[in-house]
């Protein structure tokens, strides 16, 4: 028990390290491990709370950077396509999403890192349909992230931008989550134990990350970010 306590210690500091270098990649860090280590009872609400907690540190830290126009359509439009998702979690075939979605990442995030383009930005409105795509992923498959990546990434946002307007979306959907967790009894004494240990493990990454940040070429993060948008796509194949 106390090595599988040692490992999910480092695995919090490095997720939390990838999150605020990058601006995501927590969830998809620790859910792999915490599903092995402790089954997805305890692993769903338990990372959802230190999720939280790990973007609104980051997003307090990078706030000047928020461009809440953007986030306003994010978050509103997401949060109309949520319902749109649920229906589809019946009515559509989750592995023909699933598989199209991470077809999608991977080539992008593959072009991108092989044989980069230089692509016009793609226009605001472009928000809207990521937005409620996203949603509709999050109702369904708790999803919203690779959406709201791709959209960041096709509109060439400054890494700084990237990193906080991502963080903000996060932190407003792990709210939800969360709460939606603590209404179905989810946040047992189990997930609050768990979350006091890693407590300590994500302030560290956060500083950790930070540190690094600083002296990190942009082009080898930016790099980094379509090799972990490849990765998601993978993941969500399997």
């Amino acid at each position: 028990m106390s090595s599988d306590l040692a490992l999910f210690f480092v695995a919090v500091l490095f997720a939390a390290s990838i999150q605020t270098m990058a601006g995501f990649g927590f969830a998809l860090t620790m859910m792999p491990l915490a599903v092995l280590l402790l089954g997805v009872r305890t692993a769903a609400p338990l990372i959802a709370l230190v999720g939280l907690a790990v973007s609104l540190v980051n997003m307090l830290r990078n706030r000047e950077s928020i461009d809440l126009r953007e986030l306003r359509v994010l978050v509103l439009v997401g949060a109309v396509g949520i319902p749109f998702g649920i229906w589809a979690l019946v009515a559509v075939n989750e592995r023909v999403i699933r598989v199209t979605l991470g077809v999608l990442l991977i080539v992008y995030g593959l072009t991108s890192l092989l044989r980069p383009i230089k692509r016009p930005p793609i226009s605001a409105g472009w928000a809207y349909p990521f937005a409620f795509l996203a949603g509709g992923l999050a109702g369904a498959y708790n999803l919203a992230g690779p959406m709201v990546v791709l959209y960041g990434s096709l509109r060439h946002w400054s890494h700084e931008k990237f990193r906080a307007t991502l963080q903000s979306f996060f932190a407003t959907s792990y709210v939800l989550t969360t709460a939606l967790h603590w209404w179905g009894g989810r946040l047992t004494p189990t997930v609050l134990q768990l979350s006091a240990v890693a407590l300590p493990a994500f302030l560290l990454g956060i500083l950790l990350g930070s540190r690094v940040d600083r002296r990190l070429d942009r082009r080898l993060l930016r790099a980094a970010v379509n090799v972990l948008l490849a990765v998601l796509g993978v993941s969500l194949i399997l």
